[in-house]
């Protein structure tokens, strides 16, 4: 009670707040929903806290968009001062028209500006990309299999593991997650340090006399796989690609991000990819390269290549000359494969940015460095139109936004204002010279980037609703997850005063 009581105070002081909700199923097969409530504290930094946990079972639109006003208004926030919603990439969430994100605006009879998680879109675009090269799909199936196949034995993990301290600055083999593509980063990366003690260890399973037939099987098709030059050149592409989207999904997932500048950091991604797909001389390096370590010490790799990848002969009835065969080098062949899985990540990144700008377009123009003390009023009209509630004047917002910017671009400023972060942070140091300028760049600090806490609380549902603890009544459940997610707000609580609260809630004096 006191740390609900704690959060929704936190967000009536805040004025505005964003909304971001998901679901997931728990241990007993009941969709759980958490909503999240982002919004700036009255000394300028963000939240982002949950709201509520509850069971739904309505997976429409509509029913997801009702549960959601539903926990808003039952906990005495004021629905009006919603400023932005964020939700996942399915259907029944982001759907145009009868999506949650439709469905609560036209609940709240004006148009709530709809953000995707930028988490799960980067997810998607990594496996929309990956899904397009037929040796990239391999290359993680091998990995997931050759995973399974240490973990699934305490033996063969044990002989892993010693062979492994003898590799400098080893790394363990990692599971890949089907939801985590920061995991499949990891991944690669173990995989690439640890490849020789790999094949080694697969090596010595095969050949031990000890071990059963089903054993030594599968470690001789797992060491085959390893060997392929397929695998060992997908694997160092495709491990420098997803370190940097890694990198991105990571640097998304802080709490204190705002949509402009993740915005920024997916555009500085994309620059980076494209800077990957131009240089021809360094793909064919890496090829090179990959190509070289199964050459050196393993396998023939063009030999590898030629029985993978045999030229192909046209169809008798078209053409009956063996010598009009098909043929592809093998540095083409990979350079043409690993470009496609560049160009997908790159459109569809771009494609993500263009629709997420979209929304906040208003924010970027006005509020994002290079600072401007000159702006069309169109542009400011919308940008003081996505306040929920009464916007500031725009006469007066305009004319004391002129003064901030001079003011912060001043030569002698000792912080230079390089993102919309450190502008915020300027007019929030200086709110008592400029009012309205601090209210709009807190409003531009609720729009929310991910969903990263709605994950964060449904990994403690895990861990407190269990198979040996899975009948506590749904009330129960949802006190005990908020004393976990918003620990900072549990550990100020003074248990003394507790006590006392309820003490005195009923009489327990006990007449003699």
């Amino acid at each position: 009670m006191e740390v609900k009581e704690k959060i929704t105070n936190d967000i009536k002081d805040a004025g505005v707040f964003s909304i971001m909700a998901d679901t997931t199923p728990d241990v007993s097969h009941k969709d759980q929903m958490s909503v999240i409530c982002r919004y700036v504290d009255h000394d300028g930094a963000v939240h982002e806290r949950l709201l509520d946990l509850k069971e739904f079972r309505e997976k429409t639109g509509e029913g997801q968009a009702t549960a959601i006003i539903q926990s808003v208004d039952q906990n005495g926030l004021d629905n009006k001062s919603i400023a932005f919603q964020s939700y996942d990439f399915t259907n029944s969430m982001s759907g145009k028209y009868n999506g949650a994100q439709a469905v609560v605006s036209r609940l709240l009879d004006r148009e709530v500006p709809y953000i995707p998680c930028q988490g799960h879109r980067s997810n998607t675009v990594n496996e929309h990309a990956c899904e397009a090269s037929p040796i990239v799909s391999e290359l993680f199936d091998t990995l997931q299999a050759t995973y399974s196949f240490f973990s699934g034995s305490t033996k063969r993990y044990a002989v892993l593991h010693d062979e492994l301290q003898n590799v400098e600055n080893s790394l363990i083999l990692r599971n890949l997650s089907l939801t985590r593509w920061t995991a499949r980063a990891e991944s690669l990366r173990a995989m690439w340090i640890s490849y020789e003690a790999v094949i080694e260890v697969l090596r010595k399973i095969s050949n031990d006399g000890s071990v059963d037939a089903k054993g030594k099987a599968a470690a001789t098709g797992l060491l085959a796989k390893v060997l392929r030059v397929d695998f060992v050149v997908s694997l160092m592409f495709m491990r420098i690609i997803l370190w940097k989207t890694k990198v991105l999904t990571e640097s998304l997932q802080k709490e204190d991000l705002n949509i402009v500048d993740a915005l920024e950091a997916l555009n500085g991604t994309v620059k980076s990819l494209q800077d990957i797909r131009k240089n021809d001389e360094g793909i064919a390096n890496q090829i090179q390269a990959s190509t070289e370590v199964l050459s050196g010490k393993y396998v023939d790799a063009a030999g590898e290549f030629a029985k993978l990848h045999r030229p192909r002969s046209q169809p008798r009835r078209l053409d009956d000359n063996p010598e009009s065969a098909a043929e592809i080098s093998m540095m083409n062949f990979y350079d043409r494969e690993f470009k496609e899985v560049l160009d997908i990540l790159i459109a569809q990144y771009k494609d993500n940015i263009n629709a997420s700008l979209e929304k906040v377009k208003a924010l970027s123009i006005g509020l994002q460095p290079p600072l401007s003390s000159h702006h069309e009023e169109k542009d400011v009209k919308d940008l003081l139109n996505l306040f929920p509630l009464q916007a500031p004047d725009q006469a007066a917002f305009t004319a004391e936004f002129e003064v901030f910017v001079n003011v912060a671009m001043n030569e002698g400023n000792t912080n230079p204002i390089q993102s919309l972060a450190d502008a915020a942070k300027e007019a929030e140091k200086r709110k008592h010279i400029f009012p309205l300028t601090s209210q709009v760049y807190r409003l531009a600090l609720t729009a929310p980037v991910t969903l990263a806490e709605n994950e964060r609380t449904f990994s403690k549902l895990k861990t407190v609703k269990t198979a040996l603890r899975n009948s506590m009544s749904d009330h129960r459940l949802q006190n005990l997850i908020l004393l976990n997610s918003e620990k900072d707000i549990t550990d100020s609580v003074d248990l003394d005063i507790l006590v006392e609260k309820w003490f005195m809630k009923t009489n327990r004096r006990i007449n003699l």
